[in-house]
């Protein structure tokens, strides 16, 4: 609701308050709900502000200052102007106050996560995190019976494409039917996995160098990984990408020469 309002008369909110589910935008948008206000603010009292929410660096202290300067309204109607502001403030005040209570959730998410019995399955994921560890846990559950095989869970979380074949037409297209908090865990994950792993970026660019699009390689990055994730859930065994990029090596893997160009670089430096 913040963001469809601010698009209707103030849209440049967008990029310079920051990202609107941190209190960083709530607190910027109920000192300056309109640009004719944020306009006459100095340009030093706009950069301690964002200094003391620890911006140091990047596009807000470079850009804003001179874009806040140029900057043309969207809409001059008063009638729309302040009755705009007043609900932009109106949810700002909401979501502090629902602050302390998201806290409250991530406190106690992160205690069950500690002391869940496959804790040191998901924890040493490449990438995971305290915020994916979590959730890529959760999509799993602890009922070992509850899935057959990997390919269960790739068709579960919508990670799996959908195959349709009527004589000689094929139609391969996105599953409709998946519940989107769990197929955006997957793809999180794999997403962030490329920085950590090596035969996970291997696998990303080989895709990329296929034809596919960026999200076609996340998808097909997070497929191979709940392949990976069903056996170490099963066995009860943390991954291990020194062992798994053996077995590459051992099955003549395509991934297998851009992996040894990277630990050649590493080893030279």
């Amino acid at each position: 609701r913040l963001k469809a309002i601010l698009k209707t008369y103030y849209p440049q909110a967008l990029v310079w308050a920051g990202k609107l589910t941190k209190p960083m935008a709530w607190e910027f948008l109920l000192k300056w709900p309109r640009l004719e206000a944020l306009k006459r603010v100095p340009m030093n009292r706009l950069l301690q502000f964002y200094h003391a929410h620890h911006v140091r660096r990047g596009r807000l202290l470079d850009k804003a200052p001179d874009e806040i300067r140029q900057a043309i309204p969207l809409v001059t109607d008063r009638a729309i102007v302040d009755a705009s502001a007043l609900m932009v403030q109106t949810l700002c005040k909401q979501l502090q106050g629902l602050q302390p209570f998201i806290d409250e959730h991530d406190r106690q998410i992160e205690a069950l996560y500690a002391a869940h019995p496959d804790n040191h399955i998901f924890r040493t994921l490449p990438g995971a995190g305290p915020v994916l560890g979590p959730r890529v846990l959760v999509a799993w559950g602890t009922d070992r019976k509850r899935f057959n095989d990997a390919s269960d869970v790739q068709r579960l979380s919508g990670i799996a494409p959908v195959v349709e074949r009527s004589g000689k037409y094929t139609w391969v297209h996105w599953r409709w039917a998946a519940p989107t908090f769990v197929r955006q865990s997957f793809h999180g994950f794999a997403l962030h996995s490329l920085a950590k792993s090596l035969w996970a970026r291997a696998h990303y660019i080989l895709q990329r160098d296929r034809g596919k699009t960026h999200h076609e390689a996340v998808r097909s990055l997070a497929f191979k990984w709940i392949r990976i994730l069903f056996r170490c859930w099963q066995t009860r065994t943390p991954s291990d990408e020194d062992r798994y990029i053996q077995s590459l090596r051992r099955r003549g893997s395509p991934l297998v020469p851009l992996i040894d160009q990277w630990l050649a670089a590493r080893e030279a430096v």
